[in-house]
């Protein structure tokens, strides 16, 4: 294995997403910054946070969108296009993002054991789906199915 770039940030990262292109890599650290780099390790842009980030999901190149959630319990998604939006929506916390492969669905999952799903790039809550217990994880199939 061939170490292409480093990543730096001033505190520990505490997680990282390829864009599905792979040209992007978004990290989040604890200085309270999500940063996007070229995969050769060029930084694009730093995404300020007033709470640390907990999780990064990029979406689709075409749709140009960024979540990041936040041990505070805040979901932010990030228009990475000209525009530079940035919307946010109150989540549990800690909580996960993850984004369908069309780049349309947005679904948070946390501790308060719920599933959520959001459209994106609105934030719009579509459906929330009620769990036993706390919601780790959640992952988008074919055709949108979110399971």
């Amino acid at each position: 294995m061939t170490q292409v770039a480093v990543l730096r940030h001033s505190g520990a990262v505490t997680d990282a997403a390829f864009s599905p292109d792979g040209k992007i890599v978004a990290t989040a650290s604890r200085d309270r910054t999500v940063k996007l780099w070229t995969r050769g390790g060029k930084l694009i842009r730093a995404l300020p946070h007033r709470t640390r980030p907990w999780s990064t999901s990029c979406s689709r190149p075409t749709d140009a969108s960024l979540v990041t959630t936040t041990a505070a319990g805040t979901t932010h998604i990030w228009s990475l296009g000209p525009d530079r939006a940035h919307r946010t929506i109150a989540t549990p916390a800690p909580a996960h993002a993850v984004i369908s492969n069309d780049g349309q669905y947005l679904a948070v999952v946390g501790a308060d054991r719920y599933a959520r799903v959001y459209s994106l790039p609105s934030g719009a809550l579509i459906f929330e789906l009620p769990h036993s217990s706390q919601v780790l994880s959640a992952a988008f199939g074919p055709g949108r199915r979110c399971s």
